[in-house]
């Protein structure tokens, strides 16, 4: 494992915590965990846990 996925592993699982949280927006979660693209943030997040994270909101 890189660095790179190393710490994309632990920002997803910080977001993970911070999405239980209905009223912050994703968009302000992805930029408080590290990411500076959207986009990059639900790429990332689908890839390591199977849904998007509007999908793992619903679920939680």
């Amino acid at each position: 494992m890189t660095f790179v996925d190393y710490l994309t592993r632990l920002r997803i699982e910080k977001s993970k915590y911070i999405l239980l949280d209905p009223n912050k927006r994703i968009s302000e979660i992805a930029y408080e965990v590290g990411f500076e693209s959207l986009t990059q943030f639900n790429r990332s997040f689908k890839k390591l846990s199977g849904q998007t994270p509007t999908q793992y909101r619903k679920t939680v």
